[in-house]
């Protein structure tokens, strides 16, 4: 194909006007229209290249490639199916949150409802087992494993420890029943240390690893996550009640 040089050139539309242009050793005159041709894009299907052209190969532009940003976010190749595909995504669920009063009934051992300084919280015994239970939907999950901020304050206290626990049960279609409680083993936090001035609010994370570590739970599904002050463990030593504030949940 002959090379084409243009110097100081305008476009109208899809009139390209130079004052001098030349397409290999053919030279052209002042205000010589070049029209151009319609454009083709094509995918190599080898490596995935997006090649852009012009119809009768009078103009070759040169071909793009689409490749994955350095977080693993952009599309990637598919080389069986030959297209490109999603990459993967982190941190994309919508997150979930979890206020006292969005509690479900809880047959054993509930946390009590309090009010502080106007707020909604649940409180947690110093010596007895107490939990809750929320439910709720996980949307816009990329399997990454779930980030939860269990929220709280003491209640009296102003040193020692709190030992939190997390179970999830997954709400699965066909499977899950209802009359029967199916959550997983759960998690454990050990270091809910209270902080030295009370009612200054405290912010623990527990993680979930994706898979059966949260019951296999999928975009787009039912959830109960159930919170547990393992008060009788060794690990919680903290004297007085526990007052819960606020559950937060998002995709790590």
């Amino acid at each position: 194909m002959a090379n084409i040089t243009k110097v100081r050139q305008k476009q109208r539309n899809t009139t390209v006007t130079t004052e001098r242009f030349s397409v290999g050793n053919s030279d052209f005159k002042q205000d010589t229209p070049l029209q151009l041709q319609p454009a083709e894009v094509g995918v190599n299907e080898t490596d995935g290249t997006i090649e852009l052209g012009i119809v009768g190969d009078v103009l070759q532009i040169p071909s793009i490639k689409m490749g994955v940003s350095e977080d693993g976010q952009g599309p990637v190749w598919d080389d069986v199916n030959k297209k490109w595909i999603p990459g993967s995504v982190s941190g994309n669920a919508d997150g979930v949150i979890f206020n006292a009063i969005d509690r479900d009934p809880d047959t054993g051992n509930p946390a009590v409802e309090e009010t502080r300084n106007g707020q909604k919280v649940l409180a947690f015994d110093p010596d007895v087992d107490n939990s809750v239970i929320f439910s709720g939907a996980l949307t816009g999950y990329n399997g990454n494993g779930l980030n939860c901020v269990i929220v709280w304050v003491a209640k009296t206290a102003t040193s020692g420890r709190t030992r939190w626990n997390l179970a999830i049960e997954r709400s699965e279609g066909g499977v899950t029943n209802i009359d029967v409680d199916s959550f997983a083993g759960g998690n454990s936090l050990f270091t809910g240390t209270t902080n030295g001035t009370n009612g200054v609010i405290n912010y623990n994370i527990i993680n979930f690893a994706d898979g059966p570590n949260m019951d296999d739970l999928s975009n787009g599904e039912r959830f109960r996550i159930k919170l547990v002050r393992d008060a009788d463990h060794p690990s919680d030593d903290m004297l007085g009640f526990a007052q819960f504030m606020q559950l937060i949940i998002t995709e790590t």
